[in-house]
């Protein structure tokens, strides 16, 4: 249908601007397009799937806009309801990407093998997106984290314990894992 057109465009659009982990490891070629430079400019990473608000509009077939489907002119309820749910399913994108906005750092909280593989997909993401041309990477003490010797950016690893931290001339953005929210650093 046309609603399932537009919501796979638009899905497909959303997983080019925010690439998860995996699709930036299976397709690298994407990672140095993305390099921007721009230390000051909004940071996006992919956080997951799930169901979104879609930019899909819903127009009936008398022209009006989703208005319509609220009120229909019609005095048949059946109108209204069908034209009511395809407002709704137009509204509503399924299996998209969850995106979120990294100011200063993310924290993750949980059981540590799992906080750390959360940790490690955000990394790649920020990898991928913050050019090593200005933002080099701070690893914790005794990090069991070689791979981040594979990423193009200049890692060091004089760092403290508490998480990773990529650093540009004017700005950090650290990602950090703890057992619970009150064990995470403030700010």
């Amino acid at each position: 249908s046309a609603i399932d057109d537009a919501h796979a465009a638009e899905r497909r659009a959303a997983a080019l601007a925010s690439p998860s982990a995996r699709e930036l490891i299976e397709s690298p070629e994407q990672v140095a397009a993305r390099w921007r430079g721009d230390v000051a400019r909004d940071i996006t990473i992919h956080l997951g799937v799930g169901t979104v608000q879609s930019t899909v509009g819903y127009q009936d077939t008398t022209g009006n806009h989703s208005e319509s489907a609220r009120s229909p002119r019609s005095s048949d309820s059946s109108i209204g309801a069908t034209l009511a749910s395809l407002r709704d399913r137009a509204g509503t994108l399924p299996d998209a990407p969850i995106v979120g906005t990294v100011a200063s750092g993310i924290g993750i909280v949980g059981r540590a093998v799992l906080a750390e593989a959360a940790a490690r997909a955000i990394i790649v993401q920020l990898a991928a997106t913050l050019s090593p041309a200005e933002w080099s990477l701070t690893i914790p003490k005794d990090s069991a984290a070689p791979w981040c010797r594979l990423l193009p950016h200049r890692v060091i690893d004089t760092g403290d314990s508490s998480g990773f931290r990529f650093s540009a001339s004017t700005r950090v953005v650290e990602v950090v894992t703890a057992p619970s929210v009150t064990s995470l650093p403030r700010g």
